[in-house]
This record gives structure tokens, sequence and C-alpha cells, in this order.
């Protein structure tokens, strides 16, 4: 066994080479063989390479390439003849693809300018409809609107009376209210001085002509001016139109009012109400709340003396009796107002006194019911017997009897009796209104006849038949002249 000594060493193989079986079982001088035949033949190969000049090599690998090569230039001429043929083919196919395109662009032009038709005769269409149903909602909404107009219109007129009313009971008189105005709005005619021909004349102290009057070259102005802390009432305007009425020579009048709103006539701060062909008043709202009062009051004097062209060339154009005509319409206005006013006013005051009627009726039931109770209690035994079995009395409000369950239930249990005595349905509720207060008894109308509601009151589960005998009560029938006795 040789004793020789042996040495790892360490070689670098390509990562994919398999490692064969073999060469773990080799012998060390079996692995020093191989590793020296392999060296001499790599040094013999290198050798052979390094005799082999350039040229040769070329030749060689031309040699070895040969074939190679004739293969790839028969392939090049193959493609490229393949190639020809496919642009052709494909300028062909791209040919009739723009010819297709092109009639496909003009029937859609075709679709488009016949669509565009269409849309008009349906757009227009659509339009007529819409119109047609825009003007049946209009017609519908304005009716709507009137009948809502309407009703406000009432309740104004009524919040009006009541308004009216209150401030008839304000301590400060109306003639006091307008003298707080007078120099305020001295102040602001001011501002008409540089007009023409005017002068302004203190007329308070004079009843029936206004606080002011002012003139001008062309025109006359009768003015009222209030101080109110509320609304200027009615009152007033009735007021300042008698007074231009009697100054027939002075076509308008102002009434300002310098702090709040003047009524009815408060929907723009200037608005206007002619009393006749020839004289209009001017109602001016809340003076002092604008910037410049002043620049308003020459912006109403601007509005007038245009009017007063008006009513110039109204004179010259109509003729007496057209004239006549609308005079008799501005009065037959004013009397329909005021008859409308009265009857408000007529209206608030007979419900009142419906109300203090009704009052005073019922204090009268109640204080005979008290007085008579006992003289009338002794006489209706039948109705005290039945109602002591079939009535019982509670504390509790909630428990409500009504009259006509009350008179059900008695006809139900008195059949007999009534067969032969002729018993009513006020009978019935006289007795009812005899046997409990008034407070218990809630009416259902205001009718005396009309049925009610017992509170505290429920009816028992017993049904009992009344006896024949009963000596007090004594009735008499309509029927028979003569009396009968129980």
């Amino acid at each position: 066994m040789s004793t020789e000594q042996t040495r790892e060493i360490h070689l670098r193989v390509p990562i994919s080479w398999q490692l064969p079986n073999l060469l773990s079982s080799l012998k060390p001088e079996e692995t020093k063989t191989i590793l020296e035949m392999g060296i001499i033949f790599i040094e013999e190969a290198r050798r052979v390479v390094t005799v082999l000049s350039q040229n040769e090599l070329y030749q060689k690998i031309r040699e070895e390439t040969k074939g190679d090569i004739m293969k790839l230039e028969t392939d090049l001429l193959v493609q490229k003849g393949l190639e020809d043929r496919l642009k052709q083919f494909y300028d062909k196919q791209l040919e009739q693809m723009k010819q297709q395109n092109s009639q496909l662009l003009e029937r859609i032009s075709a679709y488009e300018t016949s669509a565009s038709e269409v849309k008009e005769e349906i757009q227009q269409a659509i339009k007529l409809d819409l119109e047609k149903l825009y003007e049946d909602k209009l017609t519908n909404a304005q009716n709507k609107y009137n009948a809502v107009i309407e009703s406000k219109d009432k309740q104004i007129a009524t919040f009006g009376s009541i308004y009216e009313k209150l401030v008839q009971q304000q301590s400060k008189s109306a003639s006091q209210k307008g003298q707080e105005g007078e120099k305020t709005f001295e102040d602001f005619a001011d501002t008409f001085k540089d007009f023409n021909g005017f002068h302004l004349d203190d007329k308070h102290t004079q009843g029936g002509a206004g606080d002011f009057h002012m003139h001008f070259a062309d025109f006359s102005v009768l003015v009222d001016a209030k101080n109110y802390k509320k609304k200027v009432p009615i009152e007033q305007r009735d007021k300042i139109k008698k007074d231009l009425t009697k100054h027939e020579h002075i076509p308008f009048a102002w009434l300002v009012s310098l702090n709040t709103a003047i009524d009815k006539y408060d929907k723009a701060p200037v608005m206007y109400e002619w009393i006749n062909t020839e004289q209009c008043i001017v109602y001016i709202n809340n003076l002092l709340s604008f910037e410049s009062p002043s620049d308003i009051l020459r912006i109403v004097w601007f509005t007038c003396k245009e009017l007063t062209k008006f009513i110039d060339k109204g004179v010259e154009v109509d003729d007496d009796e057209l004239k006549e005509l609308k005079e008799k319409q501005f009065k037959m206005n004013d009397k329909i107002k005021n008859m409308r006013r009265k009857i408000r006013s007529l209206n608030t005051a007979l419900n009142g006194t419906r109300s203090i009627i009704q009052d005073i009726d019922d204090d009268l039931r109640s204080c005979l019911d008290t007085e008579t109770g006992q003289l009338v209690e002794s006489n209706w035994g039948l109705f005290d017997k039945w109602w002591d079995e079939s009535v019982e009395l509670t504390n509790d409000e909630n428990c409500k009897v009504s009259s006509t369950d009350l008179w059900f239930k008695f006809k139900r249990d008195n059949k007999k009796l009534l067969d032969e005595f002729e018993v009513t349905t006020d009978q019935f509720r006289k007795f009812i209104k005899m046997k409990m207060p008034m407070e218990s008894i809630v009416f259902k109308s205001k009718s005396e006849n009309s049925a009610f509601e017992v509170k505290g009151l429920k009816l028992t589960q017993n049904v009992v038949e009344p006896e024949a005998k009963i000596n007090d009560l004594l009735l008499v029938t309509p029927s028979k002249k003569e009396k009968k006795k129980l």
C-alpha cells in the first residue's frame, strides 16, 4: 500500500458543467495523469491554431459557411419578391379603402343634412308644444294668483279695519302728529327756492287747507306732512282728498309721511291716485329713509310738471259729456270704497254683538237652571229614576257621553212608556241640562236645540225596566186633551 503524501488543489470550471461520477472515484495518480494529458492536449491545440494564418482561417470559415451564405442570399431574394407582391396587394387594398371611405363620407354628409332638417323640425314642434304648455300654465297660474290676491285683499281689508280702530284709540290726535312734521318738511321745501315762481304759504292754521301751499310758475301743490310712528291711516287720506276737492284750482296734493308708510299706498316709494280728471294725490312713503329726501321731492315735482301737460291736453280734447262721465266715475268709486269700509265695520260689530248675545243667553239659562232646579226636579220622577239607575257620575272630564247616546238608551229602557206618552228629545235635553251643571255641557254648535256632550259622566251596564207605577210624573200629550197620571 502506497504511503505517498497527497495534497488538495482547487480548480474552476463552468457552473453548467456536470461533474462525472467517475471523477470522485479516481485515485490521486489517475487524477494526476488526466490533468497532465489534458494540459498536453491544450498546449498542442494552441500551437496548431497559432500556426494557421489569417487567410487560411478566412478561407476555411468561408468554405465551411458557403452553403449557409448561399441559402441566406436565396432567402433574401425570395423575401424581396414577397415584399413587392405584398406591397402591390396592400396598395390595392388601400386604394379600395380610400374609395369606400370617400363613399361613406358622402353618405354621412347626406345623413347629417337630413338629420339637421329633422332636428329643426323636431325643435320647431317642441317649441310650439312648449309655448302652448307655457301659455296654459301661465293662464292657470294667473287664475290661481288672482284668486290668492283677491283673498289677500280681503284679509288686508280686514286687518286695515282693525288697524284703523287701533289708530283711533291712540292718545295723540292726527292733527298733533301732522304739526310735528311741518317744521321738517318746511326745511326740505327749501330745495325749491331756485324754481321759477316758487313761494311757500303756511296753511296749518286754516281748516281744510292742508299744512302748506307750494306755488310754482306752472302749477300749485297742497301739502300735508305726517310724522307718525305707525302707518298713516285711511282717515288722513280721506282728509287730504276732501281738502284738495275744495281747492279746484290746485291740481296736486302731496301726502308726505316722514317716517312710516301710508296705508294701502305703500307698494312703492311714491304712488299716485286720481280723484277726478284734473286733480291727483301723490303719496310719498317714509321720506326720511332716503339718502337725499330733497332729491325725492324734486323728482316728484318734475313728475307733476309732466302730468300737468297731460291734464291741459285732456281738457282740450275731452268734450263736456265725457268729462262729466269721468267725474261721475271718480265719485262712484269713492262711494263704493266708503260703502265697503262701512260694511266691514258693520260685520265686525255684528260678530261682536252675536257673541255678547250668546254669553247673555248662557248666563240667563244658568240662572234659571239654578233657581228652578229643585222645583222642576220633583215633577220628573220617571227621568230621575232612570237617571239614577243608568248613569254614573265621575270626576274624570275625559269621560264624555253625548245627549244622543243618552236619548237612545232612554228610549230602549222605557219603550213601553214612550208608546203611551209622547216624550220629545227637547224635553229630554232640558232634563239633562237641569241634572248637570252648565260647565259640564259642551255644545256642538251655537244652536240652543242642538246636540251636546256631557263631561264627567258614563253609562252603567245595568238595564232596568222601569216600574209602571210612577206617581210623581204628570205629562200632557198633545194628541189628547185629558191628563194621564201614572
